[in-house]
């Protein structure tokens, strides 16, 4: 069993449609994860919701509809203060990279390189997470990612052929089909990292 085991989405693409992709998520120990999967779950019987997904929020309908709004931005924002300090209770630590499209085509132009975004931005989380586990072992969990399998072969080249050491050697992967289950971690998704990381 892996010391570490972390839980990674992914959003946007390099298909035109975006400026950037991000890859962030979650690490902890087994330990920590089993009180965030107790704490996330109180928390949505606590306003009497089956799951949450950030991008349900906005929508008229549903079961997060009591949420979305103008009209709804206190009880919105005080069901986000819940789920933050689930998160800070719990001891996870938030991981994550962002790639600029824009500045990555500039790059492989200048470069002559031919880099991707989305093994890159995930290579960005496993340096992270090498710089500061560099003698533990780290289970990553990857949420339904478009082409994960060649998203991690990708991302293991670029960290093997890091000039000083390889970021990819104390992690593993495992790939989800289905997505997570509403108690299981990473329900909290992107917002979270996005919003952090802006302060």
């Amino acid at each position: 069993m892996a010391d570490f085991i972390g839980y990674l989405d992914d959003s946007g693409d390099d298909g035109g449609r975006h400026n950037a992709v991000v890859i962030a998520g979650y690490l902890a120990p087994q330990d920590a994860w089993y009180r965030f999967e107790c704490g996330w779950r109180a928390a949505l019987q606590k306003l009497q919701v089956p799951y949450f997904h950030m991008k349900e929020i906005a929508k008229p309908t549903g079961c997060l509809a009591k949420f979305s709004g103008k009209q709804n931005e206190p009880a919105r924002s005080a069901f986000f203060q819940d789920l933050i300090q689930v998160i800070k209770d719990a001891g996870l630590t938030g991981v994550g990279a962002l790639v600029r499209l824009p500045d990555l085509r500039d790059f492989n132009t200048e470069k002559s390189l031919h880099l991707e975004a989305m093994p890159l931005a995930l290579y960005g989380c496993m340096a992270e997470l090498y710089s500061v586990h560099r003698d533990e072992t780290i289970e990553l969990v990857l949420d339904r990612f478009d082409k994960a399998p060649r998203a991690v072969e990708v991302a293991t080249e670029y960290a093997r052929s890091h000039w000083s050491d390889d970021a990819s050697q104390n992690i593993r992967f495992t790939f989800l089909q289905q997505g997570f289950s509403v108690g299981l971690p990473l329900t909290v998704r992107l917002w979270h990292f996005v919003r952090c990381s802006s302060h």
